[in-house]
């Protein structure tokens, strides 16, 4: 007798909870259709176009044309040679031309003895000088050894990752 009671009474509260949820829809999607007034916009303030007057449409009309002829997309057009600066601007530091990149010279890999933890040994050479051995950790030509595995050799510093792989070896897609 209980447990029929407990049923009925979780029936009850199903109910009154599906009636609930319903009227609480009902009055967000009456709330979400009705439409209210846009607000109205301040007056521009001075140096602006004042409200209701007249914008001359011939000068529009020439500045668009003139634009349009112009065609900035034209296939002849090239960079221009400084960056564009309003009147009055100091250069930013992204205007100043950047230092020019270091060098990076030829390497080539020739061998390498890997650990399953990623340490071991590579034999490298640089610029068709003789192979050195270099093992993990250890900089050549400015480049740290930061791992070495099955058939790929990793080189590092702070702005450039070279992966090395011996010829024949598998590369990842």
């Amino acid at each position: 007798m209980r447990a029929r009671l407990a049923r009925i009474r979780a029936r009850v509260v199903a109910t009154d909870a599906l009636f609930i949820s319903l009227g609480v829809f009902a009055v967000v999607s009456v709330r979400a259709w009705r439409l209210e007034p846009l607000p109205v916009a301040a007056p521009p303030q001075r140096g602006g176009v004042a409200a209701g007057s007249l914008i001359d449409s011939a000068a529009v009309t020439a500045t668009i044309d003139r634009i349009v002829d112009a065609n900035p997309f034209r296939h002849d057009r090239s960079r221009p040679a400084t960056r564009y600066r309003l009147a009055g601007a100091t250069p930013a530091a992204s205007d100043r031309p950047a230092a020019p990149r270091p060098f990076l010279p030829q390497f080539r890999i020739h061998g390498i003895a890997a650990t399953q933890n990623g340490g071991g040994l590579a034999a490298l050479s640089v610029n068709g000088r003789p192979a050195q051995i270099v093992a993990v950790g250890q900089t050549i030509e400015g480049l740290r050894l930061v791992r070495v595995k099955q058939g790929a050799a990793t080189l590092s510093r702070a702005d450039t990752t070279l992966v090395l792989y011996l010829p024949g070896a598998t590369r990842p897609q």
